[in-house]
């Protein structure tokens, strides 16, 4: 297992089993000015992330081979700030996404969000079901995903970001992102803008 090598006092440390990936995390994050960021890129996953505990203050860049899909929901349960990206051969590509997630509190690649239903869905299954107060239109269902559909529910139904996240098992940080996401394809920019677009839209049944 390669150890850690510190970048700019210690605000940066990577560890990294791609040697050519290394070099290039190396070169685009030696510069960074933000306060503490740790990158992690290897083979040996797993391991690594059981023997670590990330400070309330470090964005942990974490980059995903093919076979390491599993590590989602422990690296979202365990980590407040972790940004989680699929391992690309195009490191630039895999780079400017990277940079793109500095301004997010968590961040999860687009490859990774059937995932995270996943993990909504497996704990779903062994509630008991509650009548539905609203529930979304087709019309909805082509805008938003499951994930968000279910989280617009959850919110019109007056539950907090607090609570929504313990009920479908996630987060506080995953649905603020999810929540983020729902008001960027609405254009609004709080929660009671958020409801109101929806039902103004038809995007809502009541009952």
């Amino acid at each position: 297992m390669d150890s850690a090598h510190s970048l700019r006092e210690q605000q940066v440390s990577l560890i990294c089993s791609d040697n050519h990936l290394k070099a290039k995390l190396y070169t685009e994050f030696m510069n960074e000015s933000i306060e503490s960021v740790q990158v992690i890129c290897h083979q040996d996953l797993n391991a690594i992330i059981e023997n670590m505990n990330a400070k309330s203050t470090e964005h942990l860049y974490v980059i995903l081979y093919e076979n390491q899909d599993y590590l989602v929901q422990k690296l979202l349960l365990k980590f407040p700030k972790v940004h989680i990206f699929q391992y690309s051969d195009c490191v630039n590509s895999l780079i400017n996404k990277m940079h793109a997630a500095k301004s997010c509190q968590q961040y999860i690649d687009q490859a990774y969000q059937q995932e995270v239903l996943k993990i909504v869905q497996q704990h779903s299954i062994h509630e008991e079901p509650e009548q539905e107060l609203f529930s979304l239109t087709p019309k909805a269902r082509e805008v938003f995903t499951e994930t968000e559909s279910t989280v617009i529910t959850l919110m019109i139904e007056g539950l907090s970001i607090k609570e929504i996240a313990e009920k479908i098992y996630l987060s506080p940080y995953t649905v603020t992102g999810y929540v983020e996401a729902i008001k960027r394809k609405l254009k609004v920019s709080s929660k009671l803008q958020l409801i109101n677009r929806m039902f103004k839209n038809g995007y809502v049944n009541r009952g």
